[in-house]
């Protein structure tokens, strides 16, 4: 079980003042690869329910969560989560998920 911590008063501050804040490492290292892992397997399936395929070499998912648990820790990111909370209240649903590549361009 995840213990979450009371968000920083100075963060929330901070949001209050400027309009934006910038979690620094909010994201695991281990959970990034997960993720990135999981992302490269569901782009090389064939599968086509929830895919996207753009003219401009955008290609994706929606709905990506409930396709491979690896995207889950995203969802309830504890270096996140208690922040997003102290700003929007504990009244957080999630609405789409979706998973957005493109092709790298020349150097």
């Amino acid at each position: 079980m995840t213990i979450l911590l009371a968000p920083d008063p100075e963060q929330l501050a901070a949001f209050d003042r400027d309009g934006l804040l910038v979690l620094r490492n909010a994201l695991d290292p281990e959970v990034r690869d997960r993720a990135a892992e999981a992302a490269v397997r569901l782009l090389a399936t064939g599968r086509t329910t929830g895919r996207d395929r753009s003219v401009d070499g955008k290609e994706g998912f929606r709905g990506v969560v409930a396709l491979d648990d690896a995207f889950l820790p995203l969802l309830a990111n504890p270096a996140v989560l208690p922040t997003l909370v102290g700003l929007l209240s504990p009244n957080i649903h999630l609405l789409s998920s979706n998973l957005i590549t493109r092709a790298s361009a020349p150097p």
